[in-house]
């Protein structure tokens, strides 16, 4: 599709282009908008990186479109802007709720995987509640202290 929206911008009567991008970005919209339907139904922690992944192409492709003015006149694209930032929201809180159980139970793996967590929201996320002093919490649940005994 960025093919097509450069060749208009250089030859705004591209006969091929003003027939391709029209039916490029129909074909992109879809297939997008499918695999996150199909994403969604996942239970799985790893689905929201999948997600975001799409609604940012999405996001990509209506912003190559929309300052490019001579595909702007062919096409109107929609925005997923709203709909990334609420996939990225719905994606930090369920890692922190998930990392919260984890920092809730015992042992240094549970910490360790619990810290991970607490990172992945706060970067899907930046601020994401407090997730930045729950990591240093489960960070200090995962050291171990070792002690040198220099009298055996």
């Amino acid at each position: 599709m960025k093919d097509a929206v450069k060749k208009l911008n250089k030859n705004a009567t591209d006969e091929s282009a003003l027939q391709a991008l029209p039916i490029l970005y129909n074909n992109i919209s879809r297939q997008h908008l499918e695999k996150i339907n199909s994403y969604s139904a996942s239970k799985e922690l790893s689905r929201w990186d999948k997600i975001i992944s799409q609604y940012q192409d999405l996001q990509d492709a209506y912003d190559v479109i929309i300052n490019s003015p001579a595909a702007f006149r062919l096409i109107t694209p929609v925005s997923y802007n709203t709909q990334l930032m609420e996939a990225r929201e719905a994606g930090a809180a369920e890692h922190y709720d998930y990392a919260q159980t984890l920092l809730d139970k015992q042992g240094r793996d549970n910490a360790k995987k619990a810290y991970t967590a607490f990172k992945k929201a706060d970067k899907l996320v930046p601020d994401f509640r407090d997730a930045k002093q729950k990591m240093q919490q489960a960070y200090d649940n995962a050291i171990v202290n070792v002690v040198i005994n220099p009298e055996i």
